[in-house]
């Protein structure tokens, strides 16, 4: 509303002058190099470390959850417009989809401290399913809010914790390499969520947008759950 000659013309002003202001921070960052330790650990290929049990159940966690993060959140507003609510109950919405994203984040690093990274995991899909739930169950405002707002916490305890379950998978030297390949797997995941929700929305309607993500979180549920049994029957003491 700051340019009434333009429409949303402020925001997107807004976002370039952080998006600079980001990058003038980054480039303030002084990053250590690998200690000699470090490097003197001869890393293994890429292949290997992708084939780790911890290193599955970390990348299904964190992709997965972005993946279903970005088909809902994408369609929301259109199917919000579909409704016929107004542009400012789905700013609320959508306001409440961000909090519920990053304000957890000031605490969520405790929680992996005090429950593990695998409860955590197992509790942020739990949240995103339930979050479905409420998305199919009705279109009124306060229905996409409960949806909205409980997608987006869920989405930070599973991304988090599954973020920081795959330190685990790999060594320093080992992570510039790991690093850029999970990335590659998460936002090539979300990518296609994203370019994937318009046109379920369009011919499936929004009950199908949600619909879509439950097979998915069973996945990352089941091998969730096959890994933490699995590590229990690896510790127990041969009879």
């Amino acid at each position: 509303d700051w340019i009434s000659s333009s429409e949303f013309l402020g925001v997107y002003i807004v976002l370039i002058m952080l998006t600079l202001s980001t990058a003038g921070v980054v480039m303030l960052v002084d990053i250590p190099g690998l200690t000699e330790a470090e490097t003197s650990v001869e890393p293994r290929p890429l292949r290997v470390i992708m084939r780790q049990p911890i290193f599955i159940v970390a990348v299904l966690a964190a992709a997965i959850s972005q993946a279903v993060m970005n088909l809902m959140m994408t369609a929301t507003p259109i199917a919000m417009h579909q409704a016929h609510h107004s542009f400012a109950d789905t700013v609320f919405v959508i306001e409440w989809h961000s909090i519920g994203m990053f304000a957890p984040g000031f605490f969520t690093g405790t929680l992996v401290k005090w429950w593990g990274e695998i409860p955590l995991i197992i509790a942020g899909l739990v949240l995103i399913a339930i979050s479905i739930g409420f998305a199919v169950a009705g279109a009124s405002v306060w229905m996409f809010w409960a949806s909205m707002a409980l997608l987006g916490l869920g989405w930070n305890f599973s991304f988090t914790a599954g973020s920081t379950l795959l330190i685990q998978a790999h060594t320093a030297g080992e992570r510039a390499k790991t690093q850029g390949m999970v990335n590659f797997m998460i936002y090539g995941g979300a990518a296609i969520a994203a370019l994937s929700s318009g046109g379920l929305l369009h011919f499936l309607g929004w009950k199908w947008v949600n619909l879509v993500g439950l097979p998915l979180l069973a996945i990352a549920m089941g091998v969730t759950i096959w890994f933490v049994v699995t590590q229990r029957q690896a510790a127990q003491p041969a009879e």
